[in-house]
């Protein structure tokens, strides 16, 4: 019965995974976070502009991020963004645990129904325009893979997608993944 259950969560996984998740088969791999990190340099307000599909954010647009710094290096990210079929307000708030201060690498619990917790590094930001943010999550044999580039406007420059170009290749992401994040006609 075991191996039944995991054979059926790995098929809905990668099938039901390629409707709107990133998935690869074998577990997360090492990535290189972002050096010299400055926490304090994150906050403030930003748009999501490019991520990979993710269940996270499936029919999410208008994607804002404002990023704060608590106690002990906490990362808090209140997320604010628009349904794409009912047209309504999403709130989302969520405190990241650095794994250490140097690093630029957060713990989350992304459901208060689990005890699971993941991990999301900052691969590269300059503070002033961009940010990378990866998240990987082992599930059953196979990897959910998780990207968002967040900005200080609602667009992004020619620079920085070359330079995500680079950051996707050194740490074996999949290129030519990212979707565009509707900025479009937003809320004020």
């Amino acid at each position: 019965m075991s191996a039944l259950f995991n054979c059926c969560i790995l098929f809905f996984c990668l099938v039901g995974g390629s409707f709107a998740q990133i998935s690869q088969l074998g577990s997360c791999p090492a990535v290189q976070p972002v050096q010299n990190f400055q926490p304090q340099n994150l906050s403030g307000m930003w748009y999501q502009v490019r991520r990979y599909d993710n269940f996270y954010d499936i029919n999410e647009r208008c994607n804002r991020v404002n990023l704060t710094i608590g106690l002990g290096n906490r990362l808090r990210i209140s997320e604010r963004s628009v349904n794409t079929l009912s047209g309504e307000p999403i709130t989302t708030n969520l405190t990241l645990t650095p794994v250490n201060r140097a690093q630029a690498q957060y713990r989350v619990r992304l459901s208060v129904f689990s005890r699971q917790t993941s991990l999301v590094t900052l691969l590269d930001t300059d503070y002033t325009s961009f940010a990378i943010f990866y998240m990987c999550q082992d599930f059953a044999n196979t990897r959910l893979v998780y990207l968002w580039i967040i900005s200080r406007q609602s667009t992004l420059g020619l620079n920085t997608l070359g330079r995500r170009l680079r950051v996707e290749a050194a740490n074996n992401l999949p290129i030519g993944e990212l979707r565009t994040v509707g900025q479009l006609n937003c809320p004020a």
